[in-house]
């Protein structure tokens, strides 16, 4: 094998291995088979050569991946679509350099076929979506009929040389979008191209097994091809080929009663009119001929021209014909490239020489050029051209054009129409009528009308005759071709029986809807007031029942509110039936005057009946309104509701950039204040009110915020941090534990001056570096994520947190703002209370580290005691010191606090560049935490998510060493579900025995304490976080935060309980709950001052 005579932008995407279930993988046989560059005859790539021994791992892998695939959501397989497009699109130099190298294409003609393919992928990404069923109504009253469409399974695509890059995209994409898997067979011409475009799919997270490609060589093309089409497991077959292989295909798919969609030979005709636009003509002939070396089965294969602009036409061909330039397809200048494969130079000269040997007469061309060593072959035109020439009666697929003459319009139609084939047909008139005649006429499933190009996305592909069946674009009908139809048929169950109401025959079912009469069935009866009465069911003819007043109580006392569409009909005929107020007088004047008790008794009975009819519309009538306001269109209320999202919305981006540039502008005005209050010159003396005054209320606060420490011995929440840390700034009057931290490049040991009241056992360097801060602006971090992936689970959340201000909180008296997170919440609280209370009693009674963290560790307690009395079993087993660690820094960042955080609790850079709830810092994975970040940081299920990872936390150990006789492979084990097992032991007590490891089995290692003891001391549970991982299915709940670069993830056998235990979560935040905590520490913090005091 020769050198390879090009290279790519990107290497990677050539391959010259077949792919299977997402590998790269050679024939079992290990033969493979050369490509040669056709204009050349260079061997430059190998590729495998399979045999039908392989085909069945394509396919088996192929459906196993199928029944996963096809319950993905048609939005994902659009997104896939349009994401392989995309990649398509950047690497289309790459694929068509691969291209001009298979098959001999100019560079142009490659790159427009990349560009042709490319309507594919995008047109089927839209038509992923339009998958859509059908209602029927029967004829039979109480039955539903309805069809619903699925993918048909595993479908094999067994595709030609000559368009390699469209071939694919076409068949693939549809099928992808169907929700089908598919396994390609290229040509053994051009299986690189297919190998890149499979690559890029993979790329664009198509998953394993879902498109398998099978490559081998024209020997093992017959076999390998019948082992797909036969094999059970495949559902569908859609080949691109001549007529004669696809019939041999179709038969083998009859075996199985496969669906085949076929697209076979051409054999197109081109008419010329006398009235056609001749520069057009000539314009698309040029095209239609000659790009692809004339090897297309859309090209022309037979020009009609009529008598009179004949020799014209036939000249100005010729002249346009002989301006082309013949070469290798990555020449500059080169129109026509070289023939695919030598069978088809020979095939051409048999043709020419067939022409020649019937009268025809050679204008151009006909023989292989001198000099070039690849598959060329002169554009040629022979005039004269009959019907008895082989050219006319086989598909040509070569440069090869044969005029032939008519003189009238029927003619030519006969002679187009002479040919088993019926692709395509293309016609060249400015007749109007005519044009409606030959596109009726003309025998072809595609028709040119004054023009070469018929086929795109947007239209169907495909023939009749013996061009074969099925279409491969257009709306509807290709993905079709992937779908099959399901019919379901529902018979519902109704009353059938009816009753008489004045002269209006009503349906029980309805009637009963309507509330008016409780009917069941047995007790139906014919309700009738009239001179004929009717029966119904099983009642009486002489049975007769007035309307009282209960019936108006039955009504009031029924459901018929759920009913409402049931009552318009009866509602505007009892509106009808009503008696208007002039009847109802004249009727009560004729009671008064009458004296015949007979008489007066059939009027009160009339009068009572009217009455029953009036109640009943007036409240039909109520019915009818609210039915009607309610009868909105569920399309209009869906499109109004979206209108209004997006609105809000609108709002919401608006009031963010809006807060963004306030930001902004208080930043700057921040930093030219603070620069002018550090000068020398300004700094007012200190006086009582400063002695008393902690560090935190002499920072810049707003104005409507009293934080003066003298003034309320309960100090307000300083609101407008919402964070669980502070921004602070340098001062240099004081360094120590509670330093502030300067936003300014510094090394981490470089600091500030020791001053008299900072911590003595700690190093007072200042932590000055803004990549290891953990603080973030205030304001900001009351603006939610708005472009989190959940942001669609709903606005209000995030609207509560804008309107959760500052000002908002202290106008309702709450010391305290409101997130999307309550644990978070609780954090910031609880932090802010605990800087606040050390602040006060600093000036009185000098605290120290150990201090710090006692209270730190208090506060976490009170905090998990009160709000998760579950969560403090696992934190007192496990020493939550992390946290506690964690906390102290957040609270007084300096690099005393910084050297006891454990570096996986160390913010990252998203930590420092986002804002977030503060939950997430109590999470040890950083790639974790980066995810949660990106992804989830506007999410009101966020403490969800962090309880479902902490529940999550596993050891890896070695299953043989926990249970008896099992293999010594590598298992995991939650930590919650030996924690869950070990029962709380009272202080002072002996400590509880622990089992001898392994245990006899799995259920007793976890319902014996014994056992849980036990294992809690091989796996060192409570040694920290180091050597803690992920459990698997934690990712498989939330796939978004797995990251393959890092190894969090255990591996082996999971171990897990029959009931696993998860991990809870804080309420929101209440004035009792933040009582609680201030009252918690104003007590652990004064009673060892007091104690303190009393022994001085």
């Amino acid at each position: 094998m020769s050198p390879r005579p090009f290279t790519l932008n990107d290497p990677s995407l050539l391959h010259e291995a077949s792919l299977l279930n997402g590998e790269w993988v050679a024939a079992q046989s290990n033969k493979r088979l050369s490509l040669t560059d056709p204009g050349s005859r260079h061997v430059f790539a190998t590729c495998p050569t399979n045999g039908p021994e392989d085909v069945d791992k394509y396919v088996e892998t192929s459906h196993a991946a199928f029944e996963r695939y096809r319950h993905v959501n048609p939005r994902e397989r659009a997104k896939f679509l349009l994401k392989w497009h995309e990649l398509i699109t950047k690497a289309r130099e790459d694929i068509a350099t691969i291209v001009v190298y298979e098959t001999g294409k100019p560079m142009a003609e490659a790159l427009g076929e990349v560009d042709y393919a490319l309507g594919f992928a995008w047109w089927f990404a839209g038509e992923a979506e339009r998958v859509r069923g059908s209602i029927a109504l029967p004829s039979v009253s109480n039955r539903r009929t309805f069809v619903i469409k699925q993918p048909i399974g595993v479908s094999a695509a067994l595709v030609p040389w000559n368009f390699p890059v469209a071939m694919i995209v076409r068949k693939v994409a549809a099928a992808l979008a169907a929700g089908c898997t598919m396994i390609v067979k290229p040509s053994p011409e051009t299986p690189l191209s297919v190998m890149a475009l499979a690559d890029l799919a993979l790329r664009a997270g198509l998953a394993p097994g879902v498109l398998n490609v099978i490559t081998t060589d024209n020997e093992y093309t017959p076999s390998v091809s019948e082992r797909l089409c036969k094999h059970p497991l495949v559902r569908k077959v859609t080949f691109t080929g001549s007529t004669r292989v696809g019939s041999i295909i179709a038969k083998h798919c009859s075996e199985g009663l496969k669906k085949v969609t076929m697209e076979l030979g051409g054999n197109c005709p081109f008419i010329v009119f006398d009235d056609g636009n001749l520069e057009q003509a000539v314009a698309a002939l040029m095209i239609l001929k000659w790009r692809t070396a004339g090897q297309a089965c859309t090209h022309a294969n037979r020009v009609y021209v009529q008598a009179g602009i004949y020799d014209k036409f036939a000249q100005m061909m010729l002249e346009a014909t002989q301006k082309l330039k013949v070469g290798h397809g990555t020449d500059s200048g080169t129109t026509m490239g070289p023939l695919t494969t030598e069978r088809g130079v020979e095939k051409l000269k048999k043709l020419v020489s067939d022409a020649i040997s019937k009268g025809g007469k050679v204008l151009c061309g006909g023989k292989q050029p001198n000099g070039p060593q690849g598959y060329f072959f002169e554009p040629t035109i022979i005039s004269g051209m009959t019907s008895e020439m082989l050219a006319s009666q086989e598909e040509i697929f070569g440069p090869l054009l044969g005029l032939h003459r008519f003189e009238t319009e029927e003619e030519a139609v006969k002679m187009a129409n002479d040919t088993s084939m019926g692709l395509a047909s293309y016609f060249f008139t400015k007749d109007i009528d005519r044009t409606w005649r030959l596109l009726e006429s003309l025998e072809a499933g595609m028709i040119g009308m004054n023009t070469g190009n018929s086929s795109c996305a947007e239209s169907p592909f495909g023939g009749i005759k013996e061009s074969g069946y099925g279409k491969e674009a257009g709306k509807d009908v290709a993905i079709e071709e992937y779908l099959i139809s399901k019919t379901g048929t529902l018979t519902v169950e109704v009353r059938v029986c009816a009753f008489i109401w004045g002269d209006l025959l009503i349906d029980a079912a309805i009637w009963q809807h309507c509330a008016i009469f409780p009917f069941d069935g047995a007790q139906s009866r014919s309700y009738y007031r009239g001179p004929n009465p009717i029966d119904i069911g099983n009642a009486s003819p002489s049975f007769k029942r007035i309307p009282t007043r209960s019936d108006q109580q039955i009504l009031h006392d029924s459901s018929c509110a759920n009913q409402l569409h049931l009552t318009k009909f009866c509602s505007r005929r009892l509106d009808a039936m009503s008696p208007s107020r002039s009847t109802r007088e004249s009727s009560k004047r004729k009671l008064d005057s009458t004296d015949d008790d007979q008489e007066k008794r059939k009027l009160r009975n009339r009068l009572a009946q009217r009455a029953f009819r009036r109640r009943q519309a007036e409240y039909l009538r109520n019915l009818r309104d609210r039915a009607d306001s309610g009868d909105r269109p569920q399309n209009e209320i869906i499109h109004a509701l979206r209108e209004e999202n997006a609105c809000l919305r609108r709002q919401l981006v608006d009031v963010q950039s809006k807060l963004s540039r306030v930001i902004t502008t208080m930043q700057a005005l921040s930093g030219s204040v603070s620069s002018v209050l550090d000068k020398p010159s300004q700094v007012a003396s200190t006086d009582k009110v400063e002695a008393t005054e902690s560090p935190s209320s002499r920072q810049e606060t707003p104005k409507d915020i009293d934080v003066d420490i003298a003034a309320d011995d309960y100090p307000k929440l300083d609101t407008s941090t919402s964070s669980a840390t502070h921004t602070i700034l340098i001062q240099n009057q004081s360094s120590g534990l509670d330093d502030p931290v300067d936003i300014m490049p510094q090394t981490l040991n470089q600091g500030l001056a020791r001053s008299d009241n900072s911590f003595p056992e700690f190093n007072h360097d200042i932590l000055a570096l803004e990549s290891l801060t953990p603080h973030t602006n205030s304001l900001s971090h009351q603006l939610p994520n708005i472009w989190s992936f959940e942001y669609q689970m709903g606005l209000q959340p995030y609207v509560n947190a804008l309107t959760s201000s500052q000002q908002f909180s202290v106008t309702l008296g709450k010391d305290w703002t409101e997130s999307n997170s309550p644990f978070s919440d609780h954090i910031q609280v609880l932090q802010k209370l605990l800087k606040n209370r050390l602040d006060l009693i600093r000036p009185l009674f000098q605290p120290s580290p150990q201090l710090l963290y006692q209270q730190v560790l208090m506060v976490l307690s009170l905090f998990n005691s009160i709000t998760r009395p579950d969560v403090m079993a696992w934190y007192a087993k496990t020493r939550f010191y992390h946290i506690v660690d964690l906390t102290a820094w957040q609270i007084y960042p300096c690099t005393g606090t910084l050297s006891k955080v454990h570096e996986q609790y160390r913010p990252t850079e998203v930590q420092l560049q986002q804002q977030y709830p503060r939950v997430i810092d109590w999470i040890p994975f950083p790639t974790i935490r980066n995810r949660l970040i990106r992804l989830h940081a506007a999410n009101p299920q966020i403490d969800q998510i962090f309880c479902d990872t902490v529940s999550s936390y596993v050891v890896e150990a070695n299953m043989a060493d926990l249970i008896m006789g099992a293999p010594a492979v590598t298992a995991y084990i939650r930590v919650t579900d030996v924690i869950a097992n070990i029962p709380s032991t009272t202080p002072g007590s002996d400590p509880q025995p622990s089992a001898m490891l392994p245990a006899p089995d799995a259920d007793t290692l976890f319902s014996s304490p014994e056992y849980a003891r036990a294992v809690f001391k091989k796996l060192d549970i409570d040694r920290g976080i180091s050597h803690y991982k992920m459990d698997p299915a934690f990712f498989g709940t939330y796939p978004e935060l797995y990251d393959p670069s890092v190894d969090i993830a255990a591996k082996g056998i999971p171990l897990r309980p029959d009931v696993q235990l998860r991990l809870t979560y804080p309420k929101p935040l209440d004035s009792s709950t933040f009582q609680t905590y201030r009252s918690f520490m104003d007590f652990s913090l004064y009673a060892p001052l007091s104690v303190a005091q009393g022994f001085r």
